[in-house]
């Protein structure tokens, strides 16, 4: 059986053009109405609906039509009130199907996220924005780790694919100057950063 996956509209598109057989939720946030895709057989069929457990009615019950939905919406809605138990998370759906393309991944530049870099002495973990984690494995040349998934690798990516990511985060011109780096060194082994707010903690 297909399993259900709850993916942001923004990767419609993207999922749409590389599509894995499995069933989605497309959602919008702020926003009631939804997209339900089922593309079990590969044949990627669409349908509005105008709300989310409306659309998983119709991708749980194969035989349903759009009309059958709202029949059954009126009578057994709370039949399906563990909308979380069934659907999976657009994280979940990355692990699952081992995407690790950075076309799928989505930061958001204010928040700090948890990250593992590899700087001459072992992987270390530390917590930081997309911003200063791409300046530091730029920096030290090193390896970039999300969530177990290699998304930078200034030793081992094609160069393209690498510089695709940081114009992405740090706009074009980060490799024409050395001001976007977060911090200023003190000596071999050590960095003092800028922004003392921020600190990063490897």
């Amino acid at each position: 059986m297909s399993k259900i996956y709850e993916i942001d509209r923004s990767l419609y598109k993207k999922i749409e053009m590389y599509p894995t057989n499995d069933k989605f939720i497309f959602t919008t946030k702020g926003k009631q109405s939804v997209i339900a895709v089922d593309n079990s057989n590969g044949q990627f069929f669409v349908e509005d609906f105008s709300n989310k457990t409306k659309a998983l009615i119709y991708l749980v019950n194969d035989s349903f039509l759009p009309n059958d939905v709202e029949k059954e919406y009126k009578e057994n809605k709370t039949k399906y009130k563990n909308y979380k138990k069934i659907v999976s998370s657009q994280n979940d759906y990355f692990i699952d199907r081992d995407l690790y393309d950075r076309d799928f991944l989505d930061f958001d530049n204010n928040k700090k996220y948890r990250f593992d870099i590899d700087i001459g002495y072992g992987r270390k973990s530390f917590k930081s924005t997309i911003k200063d984690a791409l300046s530091l494995a730029s920096n030290y040349e090193s390896d970039l780790v999300f969530n177990d998934r290699l998304i930078y690798s200034p030793l081992g990516f094609e160069w393209e694919y690498n510089k695709n990511l940081v114009k992405r985060y740090l706009g074009k011109n980060f490799f024409d100057n050395n001001k976007h780096l977060p911090y200023v060194f003190k000596d071999d082994d050590c960095i003092e950063w800028l922004n003392k707010n921020k600190e990063i903690k490897i």
